[in-house]
């Protein structure tokens, strides 16, 4: 039986499969003609789609599990980019949409270095979080923010929002009640052996459609399966020889000379 470690990574596995096809879709959009491959590769596209859109929620659930305490530090720090994304976003909009010299953009983001940030301990990008959500708050922001100029702001604040509750949450998960975790589990491994068949699928129809490019599929990484982790042996827990104690031996016994008593001499006679 898999672990769930693996169960988790072969169904985890389908976000990278994605991005790869994203690429070799832009790869072969380049090349000229080949108008059924083009189809096939959209077709790829869609059936991992179509296999991931269920499960995407269980693999947040379910790295809540003891068992995945290596995932949920990734997934934290996951979490945190996306975080990061949403506020890079917000900058870049209100320098297209208002120019450079926006006071709010100094207002809102200051001297902030978004490379420093990403390397930011949680404690660290907790106090950003906190400070920029007042930023946001402050009377001056909140004025701008409602008028028309700034109506394409809107959505994407509520992302920079949802993506700080997100990576909250991953931070401090509510712990799992035991028939919850059972089930969390047995799904998990239900859903790695149920995607074996449609990954097989895609990963042939992106062949077919790579193929007229050399090498593409290859180079791709599409033909690719989950890295297993390393695992850390347990230390192994050396046995303390105790010694035996040496064998007393018993002292000595000394010998006592027993004095054999004479017999009596006979009477004389005629005494």
């Amino acid at each position: 039986m898999t672990s769930i470690l693996e169960s988790y990574d072969a169904v985890a596995f389908t976000s990278v499969l994605d991005e790869r096809l994203t690429a070799a879709t832009a790869r072969l959009a380049k090349a000229r003609g080949l108008a059924e491959e083009k189809v096939w590769l959209e077709a790829a596209v869609a059936r991992l789609a179509e296999t991931r859109a269920p499960y995407l929620e269980l693999l947040q659930k379910a790295a809540r599990l003891p068992e995945l305490e290596v995932v949920r530090s990734a997934q934290i720090l996951e979490l945190q980019n996306v975080a990061i994304d949403a506020v890079e976003r917000l900058q870049a909009g209100i320098t297209f949409h208002t120019g450079s010299r926006m006071p709010l953009l100094d207002s809102l983001f200051g001297k902030l270095k978004f490379a420093t940030l990403r390397r930011a301990e949680s404690a660290e990008f907790e106090k950003f979080c906190v400070d920029f959500e007042k930023r946001l708050n402050t009377q001056y922001a909140k004025r701008l923010l409602v008028t028309p100029a700034f109506e394409f702001a809107v959505p994407v604040i509520e992302q920079v929002r949802a993506a700080f509750t997100g990576w909250r949450a991953s931070i401090t998960p509510e712990p799992l009640p035991e028939g919850e975790a059972a089930a969390l589990i047995e799904a998990l491994r239900a859903a790695a052996g149920l995607i074996e068949q449609p990954l097989r699928q895609v990963r042939l129809l992106a062949e077919a459609a790579l193929t007229p490019l050399s090498g593409a599929f290859e180079e791709s990484g599409l033909g690719a399966k989950p890295k297993k982790r390393a695992v850390k042996a347990a230390p192994k827990v050396e046995e303390e020889l105790v010694a035996e104690p040496a064998p007393v031996e018993p002292p000595p016994v000394k010998k006592v000379k027993v004095k054999k008593a004479r017999p009596p001499k006979p009477a004389s006679v005629g005494a």
